[in-house]
C-alpha cells in the first residue's frame, strides 16, 4: 500500500514537472503554485514532505532527479550534436567579439568605469570585460549590446571577473554555463550569470 501510495506521488510531481519543461524551458524547475497543487496531494497521501524539491536559486523550485533524466522535455531541448554545434559557434565568433570589444572600450563613457575608481582597468582588463560580457551574452542566446547596454553594473561584475580568473579558466566556466544553461539555477540574463561567476566556477572538476 505504501509503495503504491509512493508511486502515486512521484507520478502527480513528475507530471507537473512535465508541463512545466514544456512551458518554461526549464526542466526540474516549478513554481510556488505548481508544488502547492503537488503538496497538497503529498499531504493526502503522506506524512512526509516531498523529498526530491529544494529551493531554486532566483526563485521558485528544483527537482533535480527530473532534470537529469528529462531534459528532452524542454520546448528548447538541444541535443548533444546541436550543443557541438554552439559551441563551435561560440569559438567561431570570439575572433568577431575580440574585434568588436576594442572598438567598444575605446568609445564607451568612463562611466562606466567608476566602479574601479583608484583602482582602475587598463585597456586590456577592459577589452577582457566587453568580450566575456559578449560571449555571456552569446551563450544565453541574448541580442547584441550596445554601448548604451554596458552599464557600470556589468561592466564592474565583468572587469571583477577578469580580475579574479586566468582566461583559460573564464573559458572553461564559460564551457560549463554553455552545457548547463537550461538548468534551472543558470541566470537567464548576463548581469545575474556574471554575479554567479564564483558558483559555477565551484562546479568544475578538481
Amino acid at each position: 500500500m505504501e509503495e503504491a501510495k509512493s508511486a502515486v506521488l512521484v507520478l502527480r510531481l513528475f507530471s507537473e514537472l512535465a508541463g512545466y519543461a514544456r512551458s518554461t524551458n526549464r526542466p526540474g524547475w516549478i513554481d510556488e503554485s505548481g508544488l502547492r497543487r503537488v503538496g497538497d496531494a503529498w499531504k493526502d497521501l503522506a506524512e512526509e514532505p516531498c523529498p526530491f524539491i529544494r529551493r531554486a536559486d532566483g526563485g521558485g523550485y528544483y527537482c533535480e532527479i527530473f532534470r537529469k533524466e528529462n531534459g528532452h522535455l524542454a520546448g528548447n531541448y538541444v541535443d548533444g550534436s546541436k550543443l557541438g554545434g554552439r559551441r563551435s559557434g561560440l569559438i567561431r565568433g570570439e575572433a568577431n567579439r575580440q574585434r568588436e570589444a576594442e572598438q567598444q572600450a575605446l568609445t564607451l563613457s568612463e562611466r562606466v568605469f567608476k566602479g574601479f575608481e583608484g583602482n582602475p582597468l587598463n585597456q586590456r582588463e577592459k577589452e577582457g570585460a566587453l568580450i566575456l560580457i559578449r560571449r555571456l551574452d552569446s551563450i544565453l542566446g541574448l541580442a547584441g549590446r550596445p554601448n548604451d547596454g554596458v552599464t557600470e553594473e556589468i561592466m564592474t561584475r565583468a572587469g571583477t571577473v577578469v580580475r579574479g580568473y586566468e582566461p583559460n579558466v573564464i573559458a572553461q566556466i564559460c564551457d560549463w554555463i554553455l552545457r548547463h544553461r537550461e538548468d534551472p539555477d543558470i541566470p537567464k540574463d548576463t548581469v545575474a550569470a556574471l554575479a554567479n561567476f564564483d558558483r559555477f566556477a565551484r562546479q568544475l572538476p578538481g
